[in-house]
């Protein structure tokens, strides 16, 4: 079994942060996307997690700091 291990952020989670600052500026939207894509993207490129299936991560799950400028998986 693989698991996959992210840097921890203490926050709230992308869900509740998303509630809190509603609604969102322009620029925390386009950096939460892209911090989550690219998180997404080099978690799946890269071997042995290449295709794989990340079905536990989400907003539920990924955590932001308080700036809304980090989002990371948990």
């Amino acid at each position: 079994m693989l698991y996959l291990v992210s840097k921890y952020i203490p926050g709230p989670t992308l869900a509740k942060a998303v509630r809190t600052h509603n609604p969102l500026d322009e620029n925390s939207a386009w950096g939460l996307t892209t911090g989550a894509v690219t998180a997404l993207h080099a978690a799946t490129s890269t071997e042995p997690f290449r295709g794989a299936n990340l079905a536990e991560v989400g907003h539920l799950t990924a955590t932001v700091d308080p700036d809304l400028s980090t989002i990371a998986p948990t």
